[in-house]
């Protein structure tokens, strides 16, 4: 009869278990991803859905434009690092805004982005 090995085999290191282990995380990335960028791009979704369940509606992030920093624009639809910085830099050289029209002045916003932001944004009075 054949000795068998005392020790047990560790089948995490295993070439099979260590591209399970990958696939796993990119599709978990994936999801996360997508499930941001879903939430993120709809915020009509969410009223529709309220006005169809009676429901109350989610909590929604609002954004004080006059008030934002750069890393708390960067949370709107559409606005990157460069975009949120020309946003602070208009603010600062023109003062606050006064309405959501008043962002299509800064270079890169335009009726699309207006359009994208209108429910996203907040203005304090200036």
């Amino acid at each position: 009869m054949p000795e068998q090995d005392p020790t047990p085999r560790d089948w995490s290191r295993t070439p099979a278990a260590m591209i399970s282990a990958a696939i796993l995380g990119i599709a978990s990335i994936s999801g996360l991803i997508w499930s941001m960028t879903t939430t993120a791009a709809t915020p009509a979704a969410h009223t529709q859905q309220t006005i169809e369940t009676g429901q109350p509606a989610p909590a929604r992030l609002m954004i004080d434009i006059n008030t934002a920093s750069i890393d708390q624009l960067q949370l709107l639809p559409s606005i990157g690092p460069k975009l949120a910085q020309r946003i602070i830099d208009d603010r600062t050289e023109h003062g606050s805004f006064e309405s959501l029209k008043d962002l299509d002045r800064v270079t890169g916003i335009g009726p699309k982005t207006l359009e994208r932001l209108a429910d996203w944004v907040t203005i304090s009075p200036p």
